[in-house]
């Protein structure tokens, strides 16, 4: 496998003729808008300013806040201060005194999210106008959700059905994926879509010498480092992974595959299960150490593998199935 088929969407060649991407000033009045448009019941970040602060005093600090944003990003720092993430855990099911049936949420502070929210929509517009995320991902995009994947994947299936073929499809799971990436790969997969160094530059910033803290009701733990991953609870974060596993699909693959977030689905079809077997396993080889290059880990109790067909096709084959 070439570096290409493991970093890129496209291939290098093409992203030099792309438009290079920069980060633009912020105005104040996108400032001001998304000011008075916070949820004022958002729980508040570690620098204690509430969203029913900022949006009762949105045109009086509209504009010193649009000057930090803009500073932020000509000097290619995100401010340190925004960094520092409270983490407090909402209980599952489950035994309540094991600690793997409580799910951590991250509450960062509420100004950050309109700064991060500013270089969404720019970075966003750029991968969508030059189609650079692929066309198989499904996750954290405008007019896609789990119904248009679930449609695009059951459409192949009864396609392919009514040729008589059976569909094998291995649904793969990753482990904490998004706590797990890595900051080199990404700001080199940021740089090879086009993104200018003083860019690239500032996501570093923002990327790194973060911590976070854990609170349950009064008591805090100490401040933790996190030295990988992208930030949970944040707006860039999403399309900061989609980004990372853009190249996913540029793997030499015979079966076809489908991308949502983290989860991933492989699936072939085939009249013969045989082949169909075979295919699928070579495929899952070739994923796995893309998953393994880029750092990511399968949660292999997680994954799981289905047979589609029709039923008569499926009675006559339950006995190969099955011995």
């Amino acid at each position: 496998m070439t570096i290409s088929q493991l970093y890129f969407s496209k291939s290098p060649e093409n992203f030099h003729s792309l438009q290079k991407f920069v980060l633009e000033p912020i105005a104040e009045d996108f400032v001001l808008r998304q000011l008075k448009q916070l949820k004022t019941n958002k729980a508040i970040g570690l620098d204690n300013v509430s969203a029913r602060l900022l949006t009762d005093s949105a045109s009086v600090v509209s504009g010193s806040l649009t000057r930090l944003f803009n500073q932020s990003l000509e000097s290619h720092t995100f401010p340190s201060l925004w960094k520092f993430g409270k983490v407090s855990v909402l209980f599952k099911k489950g035994d309540r005194c094991n600690a793997n049936n409580y799910r951590p949420i991250t509450v960062l502070p509420t100004v950050s999210k309109i700064l991060e929210k500013a270089v969404h929509i720019q970075l966003y517009a750029y991968l969508t106008n030059n189609k650079i995320i692929t066309s198989k991902q499904f996750g954290f995009r405008l007019k896609l959700s789990t119904g248009t994947a679930l449609a695009h994947f059951t459409d192949n299936i009864l396609q392919n059905m009514d040729t008589g073929r059976f569909t094998g499809a291995v649904f793969l799971d990753l482990s904490k994926p998004f706590d797990t990436v890595d900051h080199h790969l990404l700001l080199q997969k940021l740089i090879n879509i086009g993104l200018t160094d003083s860019t690239v530059q500032w996501l570093r910033s923002y990327l790194t010498n973060r911590s976070q803290i854990t609170a349950v009701g009064d008591a805090h733990s100490l401040a933790a480092k996190m030295p990988v991953g992208v930030p949970q609870g944040s707006i860039l974060g999403p399309l900061l992974f989609l980004i990372y596993v853009n190249d996913l699909p540029n793997c030499p693959l015979a079966s076809d595959i489908v991308l949502y977030a983290d989860d991933t689905v492989l699936y072939y079809s085939s009249k013969d299960l045989t082949d169909l077997q075979h295919h699928l396993n070579v495929d899952l080889e070739t994923v796995s150490e893309w998953f393994s290059r880029n750092l990511l880990t399968l949660n292999l109790s997680k994954c799981n593998f289905v047979i589609f067909g029709s039923p008569h096709k499926l009675k006559r084959i339950r006995k190969y199935l099955f011995k």
